[in-house]
């Protein structure tokens, strides 16, 4: 099943105003907000983040299934809150581990890699089809939105 961009920020804002993450934010004297973008795609990359501005972006083909776009998301915001707080350590290491579990208690160990799916591969090749790499990524922007400060 399939998500819409909107559909899939809301459920990004859902995760940070989770007690847990407010918990994790709340000894933080900035405020925490990400920009939350889907774009065309990613290259071969399911989603990204963008360090120091907290920009998390999505590949529009994995749309195409609501679980797993989800769970880039999970894995993302994770991203976001281990550089907002001054996360040391590995991209993948374990203080982000540790923020994973907190964003995604139950599925932090599926949500550390997405996972093809026919259906995922189907809408990945139709956008990448007879496209060259430089051509998918100057397709410009899709949606964007930006959260509203995190509140503590």
């Amino acid at each position: 099943m399939s998500i819409t961009p909107k559909a899939l920020f809301r459920y990004l804002k859902e995760l940070v105003q989770k007690e847990a993450v407010v918990r994790l934010l709340s000894n933080c004297t900035k405020p925490f907000t990400p920009t939350f973008i889907v774009v065309p795609s990613c290259g071969a990359l399911a989603g990204g983040m963008t360090y120091g501005n907290y920009r998390i972006e999505i590949s529009s083909w994995l749309l195409s299934d609501a679980k797993e776009a989800k769970g880039a998301v999970r894995h993302e915001l994770a991203h976001a809150l281990h550089d907002h707080l001054g996360g040391k350590g590995l991209p993948h290491g374990k203080e982000w581990i540790r923020i994973l579990k907190i964003v995604s208690p139950i599925k932090w160990r599926k949500d550390r890699h997405w996972t093809e799916n026919p259906t995922i591969r189907k809408a990945n090749i139709a956008i990448h089809k007879g496209k060259t790499l430089k051509e998918i990524r100057r397709g410009g922007r899709k949606d964007s939105f930006v959260l509203e400060p995190v509140r503590r």
